[in-house]
């Protein structure tokens, strides 16, 4: 009974999770469509499009995220059948439920850590928790250094981590 509960509050914080993950990259598209207006004729011309990826590289973010999601879809369903299991014991499904748990919440902070990427005018971006650590890939020409800290700092807040255990990863 109590596994059962805790396994619906577990599924419910899966569902909450895409949800956000939804809600933000919707948040971050309609910030972008609302903030396209029309430029002064006496302000520098600056476009986004400087940020955009080459096309030779169009295809390793979908396919990035694909396989992401591939694997995590297949550890989610180990995980479940763990803890469905009659002859698994307590610790083992405690033990389960504790790592669907972390999972969930890595793919919640990835989520909004990407749909941040997304506001600030990347196109593409993808993030990666480790451990102790997170990598973030981004598509455009070479960051200067500010640039680069104040991307590290942003997600760092995100991933409730120190901006030097983010490692950033430039794709031209």
């Amino acid at each position: 009974m109590i596994f059962q509960l805790r396994l619906r509050v577990i599924i419910a914080a899966l569902a909450a999770v895409v949800l956000v993950g939804i809600g933000c990259w919707r948040l971050a598209d309609w910030r972008m469509a609302s903030s396209q207006t029309e430029p002064s004729s006496d302000l520098p011309q600056v476009t986004i499009a400087d940020r955009l990826p080459q096309e030779s590289e169009g295809s390793f973010y979908p396919q990035f995220r694909l396989q992401r999601e591939k694997v995590r879809s297949r550890q989610l369903e180990l995980l479940q059948e763990i803890i469905n299991n009659p002859n698994t014991d307590d610790s083992s499904k405690q033990s389960a439920m504790n790592r669907l748990l972390s999972i969930t919440q890595a793919m919640e902070m990835e989520l909004k850590a990407e749909g941040l990427l997304k506001a600030r005018g990347f196109k593409e971006g993808v993030v990666i928790i480790q451990d102790s650590a997170a990598s973030v890939i981004v598509s455009g020409p070479p960051l200067d250094e500010a640039e680069e800290e104040q991307i590290r700092s942003q997600v760092a807040g995100i991933l409730k981590m120190d901006s030097h255990q983010i490692n950033l990863i430039n794709r031209e």
